[in-house]
């Protein structure tokens, strides 16, 4: 049976492929879907930076006030 399709706000929330298999049971051409455009997938790439960046600096100022104290 085919799987239920992803949709781009579900896509968004994952952030490592291997937590879901993305090309399995995929009909039509790959390259026309949206999160296939090159723009898409570098916007993707800049927002789970951004949100690993912010993470790193709130463990960063947990670590400084460790440190402080």
């Amino acid at each position: 049976p085919p799987k239920a399709p992803l949709t781009l706000d579900q896509i968004a929330e994952y952030s490592f492929i291997a937590e879901f298999d993305l090309l399995c049971d995929i009909t039509g051409k790959v390259e026309e879907k949206r999160w296939a455009i090159p723009q898409n997938c570098q916007a993707a790439c800049q927002y789970f930076e951004i949100t690993r960046a912010k993470e790193e600096i709130l463990c960063c100022n947990i670590e400084i006030a460790r440190l402080r104290t």
